[in-house]
């Protein structure tokens, strides 16, 4: 099927791009998971701290994206991903290696400022004259990459961590180097111009969906519990339930996993697509996922939290991100926005799950996730109804999957340009 859409070059394209992907999410994670347990043995921080110690990287690449995204597109992506993968590479270097909490912390800023350069360029080439089929097809292979290299992580990250905290910092940083040479091995790569001059070049007029509201909504809330899950759930596995790094990352890792399977059936599918109802009942599985979450007890009650939730993050996440790029003309602009969104719900998670669990522990953190995405699902669906009470307009016809042929014409013209 692929063979129809793309032609050589752009699958070749392609294939690098996920391999930058997911060797990048890959350390990324690492980093993430290692932190915590860096920061509650090597400084003696507790939760809380450690909530807020690592939103500093969220919040800076938070920052970076919403002020600095005008001056990223004007210049050409290969260029900027670079830069983005030489400083993410440098700082992570140094966090294994510095004795400062001090220094640490500045180090995660920095590595969010980095990380800005990354995912909006690196996804709005990807999907780059892309729709319909190919749009779905594109973001398939993006998001298998991403969340598979993801899913590994914990469990690679579990093994380094129990002979040392500070490994797993150095091994990223060298990961992160190697995701430079795939960079460059694609010719489309290297010679795209940036997304201004694409932009002109194309004349396109936006037709983009407001369902992609909805979309992003429910991704704020299954970042919100992800990154909890990330930031506290490791804490409540060797604190109450006496979980190793090892059995804590097997657990991460299968969420992961399963988030990255059905991203492949999602990817082949359209069932799904323009249906309120799936975005919906996406939604409110994740309220059932926090109900699970307040059950954990042992090993067996946790693994079935994480499976549910890693359902509910394939569902949410690729529903958003095909609904933030259909029809959109600047695709790495409107990334952007998709980013900022999730990395609100990253923020939040991380200082709010923090500070919740400190108080009141898991139980009570779980609950208060579910009740906020419960009140954010009853407002949805009021403004659903009042849509289709008004006749409001929720998708644009245009962009379906019967444009195949036209998007392939379309990704065939623009690499003409």
């Amino acid at each position: 099927m692929s063979q129809q859409i793309f032609d050589k070059p752009t699958r070749r394209q392609l294939l690098s791009l996920y391999l930058v992907c997911g060797i990048a999410e890959f350390a990324n994670y690492m980093i993430c998971l290692g932190m915590v347990y860096h920061l509650s043995s090597r400084f003696g921080l507790d939760s809380f701290a450690i909530g807020i110690a690592s939103s500093v990287n969220t919040a800076s690449y938070l920052l970076f994206c919403l002020f600095f995204e005008s001056q990223y597109e004007k210049i050409k992506p290969a260029v900027c991903i670079m830069v983005s993968l030489l400083g993410m590479g440098s700082c992570a270097l140094v966090l294994g290696i510095t004795s400062s909490v001090t220094l640490f912390i500045v180090l995660l800023f920095l590595y969010g400022a980095f990380r800005s350069m990354l995912w909006p360029q690196i996804t709005g080439l990807i999907n780059r004259g892309k729709e319909g089929i190919a749009l779905s097809k594109a973001q398939g292979g993006f998001n298998l990459s991403w969340n598979l290299f993801a899913g590994l992580s914990p469990l690679f990250s579990g093994l380094i961590l129990q002979a040392s905290t500070s490994i797993v910092f150095v091994v990223s940083a060298g990961l992160i180097y190697i995701a430079m040479a795939f960079l460059f091995s694609s010719p489309l790569t290297r010679s795209a111009e940036s997304d201004r001059t694409q932009i002109a070049a194309e004349g396109m007029k936006d037709h983009s969906t407001v369902l992609r509201f909805f979309a992003w909504a429910g991704l704020v809330l299954v970042y919100l519990e992800s990154n909890s899950t990330l930031t506290v759930f490791p804490l409540f596995g060797q604190d109450s339930l006496g979980f190793s790094e090892l059995q804590t990352g097997i657990l991460l890792s299968i969420k992961g996993t399963v988030a990255s399977v059905l991203f492949i059936l999602i990817g082949r599918m359209s069932w799904w697509k323009f249906k309120k109802w799936v975005l919906f009942s996406s939604q409110a599985l994740l309220v059932a996922a926090c109900l699970l979450g307040q059950q954990i007890a042992d090993f067996a009650s946790a693994l079935v939290y994480c499976l549910v939730l890693g359902v509910c993050f394939a569902f949410i996440y690729s529903q958003a991100l095909f609904y933030a790029m259909s029809g959109a003309v600047n695709k790495s602009k409107r990334m952007m926005f998709h980013e900022v969104i999730l990395t609100l719900g990253c923020v939040i998670g991380s200082t709010g799950g923090g500070y919740v669990y400190r108080q009141s522990g898991w139980a009570y953190l779980m609950q208060d996730i579910m009740l906020l995405s419960i009140a954010v699902l009853a407002i949805e669906l009021m403004l659903a109804y009042y849509m289709h009470r008004n006749n409001v307009a929720d998708y644009v016809s245009h962009f379906n999957d019967k444009d195949s042929a036209g998007s392939s014409r379309l990704t065939s013209d623009l690499q003409k340009h």
